[in-house]
């Protein structure tokens, strides 16, 4: 199962490759495979000569020498029958040790590439191939076998050449994010029609107003992808839709501003993924949504809020079967939580993995019974004005990896049958009214990395089977009524990098083994009743960079070890009963950047 950073709108994206071809890709040759042709291998050369920088290698076996073929050079692939290059894959996507992206190659694109008459497949994405002009090449356009263009990443600057309307063979064509490029003019795509899948993300488009009577000229169109291109409306009426291929459709970062019924796409059936993410569309969902069947992704979040602007889910999606990915944060006017969950698909087996209703001014009280969610994975219901207690039919969600319910009324106490959910990876129930103790069963759920219950009503004390929990790399239960000390089982947690305690009423002293949670980034324990010196072994705590423990009853000097935190930009030990003089090793702290110590018992001078 994969794990729930997986399920997050930019994978989701990647998730969703399309089909680009239907040829054979061609293969690099083997010893039994015709060599290059001399020609092409020349112009390989020249293409080399063109680059001024080559970090990651891509480049390094192109060498004339005791290996001319250069069928066997990296990037390169040729026809097994005839030698002649077909396809060139350059793209920049080489790691260092540690997973950074290599730096790109920077130079020019070489006019020799013309000399490669049989090539269909060229990639140059993710480098600096900008050279002196700075555009995209219009040479490029003469490449007239090129089946599949990618030069998406690139820096380039200025207006997309209408050449490229001369590859009439392309099926793929991906120019997205090539730097501060535009385009007045997409008439010429409607040359390519055996195209499937076009990706123009990035490019400044306002100023092409017909753009949907210009796609629609490529009925062979599998991928539409437009996000982020300053386009204006999505409500031109179409007299014909060509579009009838189309699976994917992205047009998110766009704002249009006009009712979502209006829209022009809502008449292909055959859509499969759907991104409206911060298009500032409004108004009722159109009844024709009911009606696409084949939709496995719809995201329609926004990232601003108007209130005058805001969606109604006032269509049922029962019948989309097909649905696993939804996405309406932000978005809503109103709507009631019993309502939009029976308004969910209800089909056997349900394929839905990911919803998100967060941030919508949701009210009402969770529902008892639900259409069984059997594959959900990502639930995040937060920031809305949900009540009422936690439903025993989310106990049967068995492959829950993700649960966001912060920021609701949500009361009761945290139910038994969150224990049987032993995938869950992220839990947020922060800022509702849940009462009662930590349960024991919190210790079954050892796949967690992150656990928040801040600002409820929790009480009782810290069980020890918390210290089961060694893939948390946040525990946040600040802002509660917990009392007693901390758990020695606690001193497993050494993935912790937040561990934020403060607002409780615990007591007792720092314990020597905090020092072992050398993971540590932050740790609040402030406003308890921690009493005692802070203990020396606080100096390895190395990675920190901040350490809250204001109000409490700290007394003693500081400890010489604090001086090892040179990471640590917040300090706060005020309000407590520390003595002594400022430490020298203050001054060490080169990277602090709030120090407070104030009302303690400190004298002498500043150091």
């Amino acid at each position: 199962m994969q794990s729930s950073a997986a399920l997050l709108l930019p994978i989701l994206v990647a998730m969703a490759t399309p089909f680009l071809a239907s040829h054979p890709v061609p293969v690099q040759s083997t010893g039994n495979a015709a060599a290059c042709v001399p020609k092409e291998r020349d112009a390989l050369l020249a293409f080399k000569k063109g680059i001024s920088s080559d970090p990651a290698g891509l480049l390094s076996s192109w060498q004339r020498g005791s290996e001319d073929d250069c069928c066997r050079w990296g990037g390169v692939w040729c026809s097994n029958r005839t030698g002649h290059v077909l396809k060139l894959q350059l793209r920049n996507e080489h790691q260092d040790d540690q997973g950074n992206l290599v730096a790109p190659m920077v130079g020019q694109i070489s006019q020799s590439l013309l000399s490669l008459e049989y090539l269909e497949h060229l990639d140059l994405s993710s480098n600096s191939l900008t050279g002196p002009a700075g555009r995209i090449p219009e040479f490029l356009g003469s490449l007239k076998n090129l089946k599949h263009l990618n030069l998406s990443s690139m820096p380039f600057s200025g207006t997309v050449p209408s050449h490229l309307g001369n590859l009439s063979n392309l099926e793929c064509l991906d120019l997205s994010y090539t730097g501060d490029t535009h385009s007045t003019d997409l008439s010429w795509i409607a040359n390519l029609q055996y195209l499937l899948y076009l990706n123009l993300s990035g490019i400044n488009l306002s100023a092409v107003s017909d753009w949907p009577h210009a796609v629609n000229m490529i009925p062979s169109l599998r991928v539409l992808e437009l996000s982020n291109c300053a386009l204006t409306s999505a409500n031109e009426s179409l007299p014909r839709l060509n579009l009838t291929n189309l699976e994917k459709l992205h047009l998110s970062y766009n704002y249009f501003e006009h009712s979502i019924s209006s829209c022009w796409f809502w008449h292909i059936r055959r859509l499969k993924d759907l991104e409206l993410h911060s298009t500032g569309l409004y108004g009722p969902f159109p009844n024709k949504l009911k009606d696409m069947t084949s939709l496995q992704t719809l995201d329609i979040s926004q990232y601003y809020s108007d209130r005058s602007r805001k969606l109604t889910l006032a269509t049922s999606l029962r019948n989309l079967c097909n649905l696993e990915f939804l996405y309406i944060s932000n978005s809503l006017l109103y709507g009631d939580i019993s309502e939009l969950l029976e308004s969910l698909p209800q089909c056997s087996p349900n394929r839905l993995r990911v919803l998100v209703l967060s941030q919508n001014n949701i009210h009402g009280v969770l529902p008892k019974n639900m259409w069984p969610l059997t594959s959900l994975e990502y639930l995040d219901l937060s920031v809305n004005n949900i009540s009422g207690i936690l439903p025993n039919w989310m106990g049967k969600l068995t492959r829950l990896q993700f649960l966001s319910l912060s920021g609701n009324n949500i009361s009761g106490v945290l139910p038994n049958w969150m224990g049987n959910l032993t995938t869950l990876e992220f839990i947020d129930i922060s800022i509702n009214k849940i009462k009662g103790i930590l349960p024991s069963w919190t210790g079954k759920l050892t796949s967690l990395y992150f656990l928040s219950f801040t600002r409820n009503y929790i009480t009782g004390v810290l069980p020890s089977q918390m210290g089961q929990l060694t893939s948390l790399k946040l525990l946040d239960l600040s802002g509660n009524n917990i009392h007693g000390t901390l758990p020695n089982s606690m001193r497993k947690l050494t993935s912790l990098e937040k561990l934020d305690l403060s607002g409780n009423n615990i007591s007792g002293i720092v314990p020597d083994w905090i020092g072992q949670l050398t993971s540590l980034k932050y740790l609040g324990l402030s406003h308890n009743n921690f009493f005692g010196v802070l203990p020396y072994q606080m100096g390895q705590l190395t990675s920190l960079e901040g350490l809250n423990l204001e109000s409490n009853n700290i007394h003693g000097t500081l400890p010489t070890s604090l001086g090892q935190l040179t990471s640590l930009q917040y300090l706060d030990l005020s309000n407590n009963n520390i003595n002594g003089t400022l430490p020298n090793w203050l001054g060490k702290l080169t990277s602090l950047e709030h120090l407070s110590l104030n009302q303690n018992n400190i004298s002498g001078f500043l150091p």
